[in-house]
């Protein structure tokens, strides 16, 4: 799946985004089977969890479970586990 979102105004004066949500983020978004798993594997590269995975609470993708990382380099990714995996 691939998600293109548009904003109103991008980084200002080169900062990079807090979080994957605000304004001038870009992320990838992976489908995986088991989050916790990829997270552990991640972390043993050097990257780190930002907050464990959480259920997205409604709408189309409602019950899947959602995680991001962040690499060294300050690349976001986050995990998708699908329900019932």
């Amino acid at each position: 799946m691939v998600e293109l979102l548009e904003y109103s105004k991008g980084r200002q004066h080169g900062a990079a985004p807090e979080s994957a949500g605000a304004i001038g983020a870009a992320h990838l978004a992976l489908t995986v089977e088991d989050i916790h798993a990829a997270i552990a594997r991640v972390e043993g590269a050097g990257w780190e969890a930002k907050g464990s995975p959480q259920p997205i609470p409604g709408g189309p993708r409602k019950g899947i479970l959602a995680a991001y990382v962040s690499g060294p380099d300050h690349i976001t990714i986050e995990f998708m586990q699908p329900p019932g995996e």
